[in-house]
C-alpha cells in the first residue's frame, strides 16, 4: 500500500478485548468450539468452487480459512493480531493444509497483490472501526472484487430502535457476560444495523439477503454490482 497520509486511522492498533495475549488467542479459539459446522455453512452461501479464492480480514485463529483450504480454495486470512496469526498459522501447519495463508494487516492496511479474489468474508471485525472508516473499508473491498463478487458480512449491528438504546443495550447485556460486553458498546465501534446498510449500499455491495437476530447482531450477503 502506498505511503498513508498522517490522518489515516491506525488498524493495527488493539482494540477491545487483549489479542496480543497468546493465552487470550488460545482461550477464544477454545471458545468457539471444534465443530465447523458455521464456517461450512458460510462457505455454502458464497457458492466457492474449488480453485476459486477466498479473502477473511479479520480472519482470528483461522477457522474460515483453515475450511476453505479443506475444500480446495486458495484461502487468504488478515488479521492485526501477530498472536491470532501464530495461532492459526499453526493450526494449518497441524494439518497440512497447503491452500491456507495468513498474513498481517487489517480492512485499511491489507496489501492485496494479484488477481481479484472471488468473494471476501469478515465475521465480527469491522466493529472495531470508527463509522467514517467502516465506510472506507467498504469501499476498499468493494474495489477488490470483480463484479459479482460476494461479500459476507456478520458483525454485531444494533436493530432495536434508536430512541429504545438503553432497553436494547440491557437486554443485550442481561443474556451476556455483563463486563465483557459493556466493554464492548462502551469502547468499540458497532453502529446501528440501518446505517452499516447504507455504508454498503455507497460502496456497491447490494445486500442479496439479511438476517438481524436478538436486535444486535446482523448478517449479510452482497454482490459487487
Amino acid at each position: 500500500m502506498a505511503e498513508r497520509p498522517d490522518w489515516y486511522y491506525d488498524d493495527l492498533r488493539q482494540v477491545g478485548l487483549d489479542f496480543t495475549d497468546a493465552d487470550e488467542v488460545a482461550a477464544y479459539d477454545a471458545r468457539q468450539g471444534r465443530d465447523p459446522a458455521q464456517e461450512r455453512a458460510a462457505l455454502a452461501r458464497l457458492e466457492l468452487a474449488p480453485g476459486e479464492t477466498l479473502l477473511d480480514i479479520g480472519c482470528g485463529t483461522g477457522r474460515l480459512v483453515r475450511e476453505a483450504a479443506r475444500q480446495g480454495l486458495s484461502a487468504v486470512g488478515y488479521d492485526v493480531s501477530p498472536a491470532m496469526l501464530a495461532h492459526a498459522r499453526a493450526e494449518a501447519a497441524a494439518e497440512a493444509l497447503a491452500g491456507a495463508d495468513f498474513r498481517l494487516g487489517g480492512f485499511l492496511s491489507f496489501d492485496w497483490q494479484g488477481p481479484p479474489p472471488d468473494a471476501v468474508a469478515s465475521s465480527y471485525a469491522l466493529h472495531h472501526l470508527p463509522d467514517f472508516w467502516k465506510q472506507v473499508a467498504l469501499l476498499r473491498i468493494a474495489r477488490l472484487l470483480p463484479p459479482g463478487g460476494r461479500f459476507l458480512l456478520r458483525d454485531v449491528a444494533f436493530s432495536f430502535p434508536a430512541e429504545g438504546y438503553a432497553e436494547g443495550v440491557e437486554a443485550w447485556l442481561r443474556a451476556q457476560s455483563r463486563a465483557d460486553f459493556a466493554t464492548h458498546v462502551r469502547e468499540e465501534h458497532s453502529t446501528f444495523a440501518w446505517v452499516l446498510e447504507g455504508m454498503l449500499a455507497r460502496a456497491g455491495l447490494d445486500v442479496r439477503s439479511r438476517e438481524l437476530a436478538e436486535g444486535v447482531y446482523a448478517d449479510y450477503l452482497c454482490r459487487r454490482s
